[in-house]
């Protein structure tokens, strides 16, 4: 996902639930974040059932680029657009942290943000009644076996319910944590979760991609107990709300350009009728779709999303 911007969509309502903090850092600089993050209850600007979370960090050149795009798109549909770097209480946990010299992830800021507005309960919306979280992920038809089943964070959905507030909670605790599950592989081939090797043992683990690996190295932990966790997520291909750069047609829903895509971006905007939501790459053939076999409409994740209902059944 892009080093300074996330974006998400969350929906559907429900209460609040928490999940343990390790306590191999300071136990005062953590028990400081944590209880900034559960007083957050300031709701969204209006009566909406869906919002669009958005957080940028760092590149505001970037920001200045697209933030009108997702506001005139939320405009448009009358979803809320909430841009998460303005929350008085993230910015106050960034600074409690740099005073505390308490490391932290700035990708993990991501599920702080989601996780703030999932405990609002003004949403009521989600789109698919079986699911709780929907992540793109990449095909088992790709031509790459390494990259099968790998997540991208870049943007994704999330229903406003009990399940989500824990998942989201477990998954920010992860930043403090010493690679709780041990070093877990994806593929045989990507360490989703790495031990540094340093002489401190109060430093927390390093993630593939920051919170990207997080949610795969979390999800890959509780595998034998799908019922818990599993059968709530739903994986799709990256063109149905995720197309990455620059494997994408006109209509899509969003167009991704990740990690040091900055450049790719800016011709894409340059380009881009905000009405219309096409690229006219005939102007710049620099930003022409390209086709690929792993990234195609309709593509089978059946063998990956497993419904809670059925599993119940089994059981």
């Amino acid at each position: 996902s892009p080093s300074s911007s996330s974006s998400s969509s969350s929906s559907s309502s429900s209460s609040s639930s928490s999940s343990s903090t390790s306590a191999s850092l300071s136990s005062s600089a953590i028990a400081q974040v944590n209880a900034t993050a559960v007083s957050s209850t300031s709701k969204p600007p209006g009566d909406v059932s869906i919002a669009v979370v958005t957080l940028y960090w760092g590149d505001m050149g970037k920001k200045l680029k697209t933030r009108p795009n997702k506001e005139a798109y939320c405009k448009r549909h009358g979803y809320t657009f909430i841009d998460a770097f303005e929350i008085p209480e993230l910015q106050e946990i960034r600074t409690n942290l740099t005073k505390t010299k308490t490391p932290l992830r700035t990708l993990f800021m991501k599920f702080y943000a989601v996780l703030y507005y999932l405990r609002q309960e003004n949403l009521e919306l989600f789109l698919d009644d079986d699911y709780d979280a929907i992540f793109t992920a990449m095909p088992t038809v790709s031509k790459h076996a390494k990259w099968v089943k790998v997540f991208n964070t870049g943007h994704y959905f999330v229903r406003q319910c009990k399940w989500s507030i824990d998942f989201f909670e477990r998954l920010w605790n992860l930043n403090w944590q010493r690679c709780p599950y041990g070093e877990t592989y994806m593929n045989k081939v990507i360490k989703l979760c790495h031990i540094q090797r340093r002489p401190d043992p109060t430093l927390p683990g390093s993630y593939a991609w920051g919170d990207q690996g997080a949610v795969m190295y979390f999800l890959m932990a509780h595998a034998k107990t799908p019922e818990k966790y599993g059968c709530h997520v739903k994986l799709v291909n990256f063109r149905e709300f995720n197309s990455m750069f620059p494997w994408y047609g006109n209509g899509d829903l969003v167009l991704h350009t990740p990690g040091g895509g900055k450049q790719n971006l800016l011709h894409v905007m340059a380009v881009l009728d905000t009405e219309q939501g096409i690229v006219d790459h005939k102007k710049d053939p620099r930003v022409t779709p390209k086709v690929a076999q792993d990234s195609q409409y309709g593509l089978d994740y059946s063998m990956w999303n497993k419904r809670c209902a059925d599993l119940n059944k089994k059981l």
